[in-house]
């Protein structure tokens, strides 16, 4: 079922063998009227008080047991514990230990309704022990029915309780096999036995059902009611109506709905009859169910509101009624969806009528994604409202439609769904035919992860149909290929179906618990992933699941299980329980922030929530202005918290009852944040937090900021004011959204907002859960005007070819289009022909223009392009070489592409070469990404001709597996045409020292590469000598090293890291990469060691040391990795605290300090530094570089006093200003000739002083 959408599951709950209370004088009729109830509880109390007078304790017991079993019948369950435990009380204090089993059976049959399972336990314990003391059979029974309820709830509230399943199925045949002698050995006196007997088939036939053993939980459950008709039951009996309750569950879940109507309506009856108002409510529950699960909404809604009012006439019901409103709920938002789904249906009937009408002609063709896109909508409202029999309509129409557009993928994925319908219409046979048919389909094309999802849905279809082993051997066979193609959730689905079917069905508790290991340690994995994913500073890692992979392994066995159980405990209530919450006093309000364990970065993540959870509880009228507080200190009595961990340590050490100081520093208005709030207001939505983060924390980093303004200048006194409006006056403007967790329909509201908002040059929606729906909704957001460009970035997420397609067909995103980053998404070759539409449409005028500097030490060239398409990515996208040789066509002298990433796809050397000549013939073509493509020899020549031909300022050929021999040709050709190169990417490329020591001596590459990246390449301690004298060249003006995992050793790490420090005239390094390469240290914290281990750790002491001095003085290090490399965390602090020394944190160079440090990893960074970023995430803009060449020259330009450097206060003002002073000059008439005019700021408002 896709992730995000109403759940459709309307909980049911079973009946149970009811308690049976110690007899006590009542009327058949005083049941029936509650003034006749409450004068019979009048009267027992009148008896108690009258036996407690007298001194009779038994007596006085006795009527302690009959007015809590009253109670607990009528719902008054805290007031029943109460006279319970005055029964178990006196019978311990003053009576035999016979005289205890009432009111043990009474506490156990209580704290299971209460759900308190351990007491309940140690009760029903102690009530079958004593009954087999005095060799009570019926007692016995009565003991082993009431353990295996208890056991069978715990079971439903897990998913891999074996130890629970094994018992309750132990005390349950237990009880039935009592139940079986005392009916063939009734007692002397008058038992009765059959309503124990009834019961344990019930009980056990629920047990069955709970197992998805349907047909079984049947025969039980009807055999159970035969007993009934042979003994002559009456038909009012509580028996009858618990069997009629679970069969119309049962019949319900077998898809026979005249026969679960029949059973419901007799239990109704029964319970209305004898006035069960627990049993009447569940009855209607039931009813509401059979209802929704057929789409009558509004009868369903009926059926719940008479549970309703029955439930709240009774206390202590509440789990009850948060089911009942919770399915109220479920119905709700499925009745809307319903609606929605039938006005889709229309927009199909007119898509598929405009296909009709443009058959034989072009525009039949844009008409069948249209009708995809309409057929996935339907589907995925289908599943919602489990509509099965829609589902498997709409799913037949996809796969014609996927046929006539010749969409592989897509045709294959309509199987699976044809497959998932069948399976929930219990057509199984033609489940498992469409299952091995696309797992037959995705073995042709090679698609692992559809082979291991295909797989999965076998397994589940063979256990429906009790083919157990075939079941298992699918789920391992799904795993295998889950690990095969690096598929964690797969993976996961597959392990805990073999877990199911280890622990349900062969009953293996050794398997199972093997199985649950591995389950386990893959959960522990990806919740590391998950919490790096969610730390702000870092942008989340990638995800390779598609779509289908959460639309069709939701039903699996161990979900299943689920869908039966109450709710009375989700695994989110579960988990808040356990959260601590913390309180910070902000101005003068109180925030109660939840203490998760989710492996935060730093206190700054933590300073950003606190701000957005401050102004989520602000009075509406207080948000108008969307004025958001700046967190600068947390303190506690005066103390400043510098860190997470001394915030968690202090909670802990207060156990929770603190309240912290959270100081603001100023306000920051962020219109954004108060248009999205606004938004999801309106939409009855929750706000996201991690948008509300992102948003908050969108400004660069002071430094940076200034950084930028003073390139504008530079910039604009080579080119005209409109050229430069066009393109600087939204510099911050941009909006980065990645890795919220964003769906279709959950991205809604911020849409809204961004449609409000107007003002973006940038949006990255990166790292969700987005497919062409978004697209669609994204061509409205657009503003009606095109004067500044737009970069959009949406890679890793579930967007389709259709996406390309309707980026053609929306005219503002043509027209502003700059860069387009659509990396990791599923878009095929059946994308081609859009992707040329996108190539020629994103083609309108362009400027350009270039800025040249010369300086005794600097030249610099820029080229920056307005109003086209020049940076397009397109990595992990499962192209082939038919869409790369079309691209190639496309291409021509007049195209303005720039950059082109096209890494991790199934290339050929042909498609490749030709591709490589032709963006030859461009002429502005600077950046290319060829990572994860096989280089031959032929690619490498036609690489080598490229970069003899046109200046590659950036050139990344990560795991391309080039060599030695490759690497020195293509870095020889690139110095052919530009005496620099900004950034090389070699890593993991078998290079070894020989490479380090010809880029080391070769005078134009020490002074022309700024960014190298050799990780993965073996240059051991040879080449870390010859990059350190690459380092110590005064010539050098790398700028980024990264040496990752290059087997330097102790020495050549300490060789490196002191050539950055050591040098008096290189100041340009500011980024190094030194993690995993220092496998053989282990720093020793114990004492008593032998002398050898006192040399060795001597020796590493010295190397620390020498680390922590080299540290301090690479004053001009403004990120070091050092992960991986056997640090303890006492080293780690001792870096850390040099690294803090030599960068004053009051310093406006420097500005604030940060490390992360988390079990093998060592981060040191500055202010506007993010690390754990991922590949796909880092910025690779040339502008970036540009920045970095001209940092030493701005200060010599532009004046630090300027008054656009002010805070507040912005370049464009100045020029606004000027603009609107000589705009009136242009309207003039009559007049000839020219004149100049100067405007002078300086005194008015340029300088500060």
């Amino acid at each position: 079922m896709v992730a995000g959408v109403v759940d459709p599951s309307i909980v049911s709950p079973f009946y149970y063998k009811a308690p049976k209370p110690l007899p006590y004088p009542q009327t058949q009729e005083g049941s029936r009227d509650k003034r006749r109830e409450m004068a019979t509880l009048s009267s027992a109390k009148k008896s108690y008080e009258y036996a407690k007078a007298e001194g009779t304790r038994l007596q006085e017991a006795q009527w302690a047991n009959v007015i809590g079993n009253m109670l607990k019948k009528s719902g008054k369950y805290a007031e029943a514990l109460k006279w319970l435990n005055i029964d178990y009380d006196l019978s311990i204090k003053y009576l035999s230990q016979s005289h205890c089993l009432p009111a043990c059976q009474s506490l156990g049959e209580l704290y299971l309704c209460l759900e308190v399972f351990q007491h309940a336990l140690l009760f029903q314990k102690k009530h079958l022990q004593l009954a087999e003391d005095a060799n009570d059979l019926v007692e016995q029974q009565r003991a082993n029915t009431q353990l295996g309820r208890t056991y069978h709830e715990m079971f439903l509230r897990s998913e891999d309780d074996h130890f629970s399943v094994q018992n309750a199925r132990k005390y349950f045949k237990a009880a039935m096999k009592l139940a079986h002698i005392i009916k063939e050995s009734p007692p002397t006196n008058n038992c009765s036995f059959l309503e124990e007997y009834i019961d344990a088939h019930n009980n056990i036939g629920m047990l069955e059902f709970d197992l998805d053993n349907l047909e079984e939980a049947r025969k039980i459950l009807t055999k159970g009611l035969e007993i009934c008709d042979e003994r002559g039951v009456v038909e009012d009996d509580d028996g009858r109506s618990r069997l009629h309750h679970n069969l119309g569950n049962v019949y319900m879940k077998l898809r026979m709905w005249d026969s679960a109507r029949e059973h419901i309506d007799k239990d109704i009856l029964i319970c209305q009859r004898t006035e069960h108002r627990q049993g009447e409510a569940k009855g209607y529950i039931n009813l509401g169910e059979l209802h929704y699960r057929v789409q009558n909404y509004q009868e369903a809604l009926r059926c719940y509101q008479k549970a309703l009012d029955l439930t709240n006439l009774m206390e202590g019901e509440d789990p009850l009624l948060k089911q009942i409103h919770q399915n109220i709920g479920t119905v709700k938002k499925a009745a809307e969806v319903m609606n929605e789904l039938q006005k889709e249906e229309q927009n199909l009937k007119k898509l598929t009528e405009d296909k009709e009408d443009a058959r034989g002609r072009p525009r039949e063709r844009h008409c069948l994604p249209q009708i995809i896109a309409s057929l996935d909508c339907l589907i995925e409202k289908s599943r919602t409202t489990i509509a099965w029999a829609k589902l498997c309509e709409f799913a037949s129409m996809k796969k014609i439609i996927s046929s006539e557009l010749h969409d592989k993928q897509k045709l294959i994925d309509s199987f699976l769904v044809i497959g998932e319908s069948y399976e929930n219409l219990r057509e199984f046979d033609k489940a498992l035919d469409w299952y091995t048919r696309s797992w037959k389909e995705y073995q042709f094309i090679g698609d692992f992860e559809g082979q291991a999802l295909a797989k999965v849905n076998i397994g589940n279809v063979l256990d429906h149909t009790n083919n157990w082993q075939g079941a298992l051997d699918a789920f391992k066979e799904s795993y295998k290929l889950a690990v095969r193609a690096n598929l964690p959730s797969i993976q996961l689905t597959a392990l805990e179906n073999m877990h199911y079917s280890y622990m349900i069905r062969f009953d293996k508790a050794e398997e199972a618990r093997r199985v649950k290991l591995l389950v386990e340690e893959l959960k522990q994995q990806r919740n590391k992933e998950f919490h790096t994913e969610n730390v702000p500073e870092d942008l989340c890692s990638s995800s390779n699941s598609r779509s289908k992979c959460a639309t069709l392994v939701s039903e699996n066995i161990v979900h299943r299980n689920a869908v039966s159980r109450p709710i009375f405990l989700s695994s989110a209530d579960k988990h808040n329980q356990q959260c601590q919450v913390v309180s910070f006093k902000i101005d003068k309000d109180v925030i109660h922030y939840p203490m998760k364990a989710t492996g935060k970065l730093s206190i700054e993540s933590m300073k950003v929530e606190l701000a957005c959870l401050y102004y989520l509880g602000l009075p509406v009228e207080r948000r108008s202005d969307g004025i958001l507080p700046i967190i600068k200190v947390i303190k506690l009595g005066g103390r400043v918290i510098e860190s997470l961990e001394t915030l968690e340590a202090t909670v802990s050490e207060h156990m929770g009852q603190v309240l912290f100081d959270a100081c603001i520093g100023g306000w920051n208005q962020k219109r954004l944040i108060k248009l999205y709030t606004d938004c999801c207001n309106t939409l009855c939505e929750t706000p996201n937090m991690k948008v509300l983060m992102k948003l908050y924390d969108q400004e660069v980093s002071p430094e940076a900021s200034v950084l930028r303004q003073k390139f504008d200048i530079l910039v604009m006194s080579f080119t005209t004011y409109d050229m430069m409006l066009s393109r600087y006056v939204m510099t911050d403007a941009d909006v980065a959204v990645s890795g919220c967790g964003l769906q279709d329909f959950s991205i809604t509201p911020l849409l809204n907002a961004l449609d409000a908002y107007k003002d973006f040059a940038m949006l990255d929606l990166s790292h969700n859960l987005l497919g062409n729906s978004t697209m669609e909704k994204l061509q409205k957001v657009l503003p009606g005007y095109t004067s500044y460009g737009l970069r959009l970035d949406i890679h890793c997420n579930l967007f389709g070819p259709t996406a390309l397609l309707q980026i053609c067909e929306c005219p503002v995103l043509v027209a502003r289009l700059e860069v387009l980053n659509i990396s990791e998404n599923p878009l095929t070759d059946a994308c081609a022909s859009y992707l040329l539409d996108v190539l020629e449409k994103c083609k309108s005028e362009y400027y350009v223009f270039v800025l040249e500097i010369f300086f005794s030490y600097c030249y610099c060239s820029c080229g920056l392009f307005f109003a086209a398409l020049y940076s397009l990515s397109m990595e992990r996208c499962c192209i082939t070489s038919r869409t790369v040789l079309m691209v190639a066509d496309a291409l021509n002298a007049g195209s303005p592409l720039d950059q082109l990433c096209i890494g991790y796809n199934d290339i050929d050397d042909n498609a490749l070469a030709c591709l490589l000549v032709k963006l030859g013939s461009l002429k502005r073509f600077s950046r290319l990404n060829l990572n994860g493509l096989e280089l031959n020899k032929r690619a490498v020549d036609s690489l080598c001709g490229l970069a003899s031909t046109l200046p590659l300022f950036e050139l990344m050929l990560r795991e391309t597996g080039i060599g030695m021999d490759g690497a020195s040709l293509v870095t020889n050709s690139l110095f052919i045409r530009t005496e620099e190169i900004f950034k090389l990417d070699l890593s993991y490329c078998g290079l070894t020292s020989n490479y380090a020591l010809k880029i080391s001596t070769n005078s134009c590459m020490i002074c022309g590469i700024y960014e190298l990246n050799l990780s993965g390449n073996p240059i051991k301690e040879e080449g870390s000598k010859a990059l350190s004298s690459m380092l110590l060249n005064s010539k050098c003006c790398l700028q980024v090293l990264v040496l990752e995992k290059c087997e330097l050793g102790v020495a050549g790490f300490l060789q490196i890291i002191q050539a950055v420090s050591g040098s008096l005239t290189n100041s340009y390094v500011e980024e190094l990469n030194l993690a995993d390469n220092v496998k053989s240290l282990h720093v020793a914290d114990q004492v008593g060691l032998d002398d050898d281990c006192k040399t060795t750790c001597q020796g590493e002491f010295s190397f620390i040391q020498k680390v922590s001095t080299a540290i301090r003085k690479a004053t001009n290090l403004r990120f070091l990795d050092l992960s991986k490399n056997g640090f303890s965390k006492q080293s780690a602090e001792v870096f850390y605290s040099a690294w803090s020394r030599s960068r004053p944190s009051d310093s406006s160079l420097y500005g604030s300090r940060g490390w992360h440090m988390e079990e093998e990893t060592i981060h040191l960074f500055l202010e506007g530094i993010k690390c754990c970023v991922k590949p796909c995430c880092k910025t690779n803009s040339f502008s970036c570089s540009a920045y970095r060449q001209l940092k030493p020259l701005l200060d010599l330009c532009i004046s630090s006093n300027q008054g656009a450097f002010a805070p507040g206060h912005s370049i464009q003002d100045n020029i606004l200003i000027a603009h609107d002073m000589f705009s009136g000059f242009k309207g003039k008439k009559g007049s000839t000739g020219a004149m100049e005019i100067k405007l002078d700021l300086e005194k008015a408002y340029d300088f500060l002083n």
